[in-house]
């Protein structure tokens, strides 16, 4: 319906111009297939100027799309990313955590059997007291080495998640240089228990340990802190979208507002367009009824006129003596 809006408005525009030019009416010049007045030539520009606004349009919108399909990917692999962040560093701060309670408790243990082994040196070994702590000393052992089994597979684990952290995030990046540095201070902890000395006592050994523990488990809560911080900056961003997202966005909105403008001006301009079409078309008809009415009133007048001059014209004609004679003749009738 807007097409043949468009179409017949153009033919107006057309007629306009061609009855102008030929001294018509435009109303005699709308018919154009009867007077094949040669618009098909300019329905043929119209319509490809129509077709390449269209082509315009379409390759605007599909480029868009394209645009908007590869952010909303990256917006996915980004997601994805944050997902893995954050189960790694998840998995780092319990490996952390988990490290320094067996190391207080291996502590423990290995405390425990020195004092043990101590007491059994005073016993005698056919005793039942002695048969009770050797077993106490053996079930210690057992655990001992049970703890330093889980400590070195925590240690490892430890690595492994410290290698998938950095391998997330780009050298020197100012997001992770602080997290980074808290994860440098744990390990460097860590480092420490291998330092073992000798003369060192197991008491004094343990509250080093317990120390450290408590030293770990406040930069494993920076750790998460940080984390926070950098998870949210993220979700921002996935919410937001990405750069060349918004700038498609704002372009795209700016353009639609652009076009709608463009399109209601167009389409006053086509209304005042139809309305000076009326208005010439009825002047274009007032004026052939108010030529003809003129040219009736003069000729009817003219036939008047000419009456009146040939009835005069014959009174001239008549002599005074008949004018006597018809004044007697008068004279006797009344």
């Amino acid at each position: 319906m807007i097409g043949q809006f468009v179409i017949r408005t153009y033919e107006i525009f057309a007629a306009n111009k061609y009855s102008a030019t030929h001294n018509l009416h435009a109303a005699d010049v709308l018919n154009v297939r009867k007077l094949k007045l040669g618009f098909p030539m300019d329905k043929i520009l119209f319509f490809t100027i129509v077709g390449l606004f269209s082509a315009f349009i379409t390759a605007v919108i599909g480029f868009t799309k394209l645009i908007n399909d590869k952010e909303s990917k990256v917006s996915e692999f980004r997601q994805e990313w944050t997902n893995t962040i954050r189960h790694t560093l998840a998995e780092l701060v319990s490996c952390f955590r988990v490290f320094f309670e067996l190391a207080e408790k291996s502590c423990q243990r290995a405390a425990l059997c020195e004092t043990v082994s101590t007491e059994l040196s005073s016993m005698k070994h056919d005793s039942v007291e002695y048969k009770i702590k050797n077993e106490a000393l053996l079930h210690n052992k057992v655990m001992l080495e049970k703890f330093g089994e889980e400590i070195i597979e925590t240690k490892r684990n430890i690595h492994k998640n410290v290698a998938l952290t950095l391998l997330h995030f780009k050298p020197n990046d100012s997001d992770f240089l602080h997290i980074e540095g808290k994860i440098n201070a744990i390990l460097s902890i860590i480092s420490d228990f291998k330092n073992k000395s000798d003369k060192e006592d197991k008491d004094e050994r343990l509250k080093k340990i317990i120390s450290k523990g408590n030293e770990a488990e406040t930069l494993c809560r920076d750790i998460l802190s940080l984390s926070r911080h950098v998870m949210k900056y993220e979700w921002e961003r996935i919410k937001g979208g990405e750069e060349n997202y918004k700038k498609t966005k704002k372009i795209f909105k700016n353009g639609s507002l652009m076009i709608s403008l463009a399109m209601a001006i167009l389409f006053l301009l086509l209304t005042i367009s139809r309305y000076s079409h009326y208005l010439a078309e009825e002047m274009s008809n007032k004026p052939a009824s108010q030529t003809y009415s003129i040219t009736s009133e003069s000729s009817s007048s003219n036939e008047g006129l000419e009456k009146s001059n040939k009835w005069n014209s014959i009174e001239d004609s008549i002599s005074p003596s008949d004018k006597k004679i018809e004044d007697a003749a008068a004279e006797q009738k009344k």
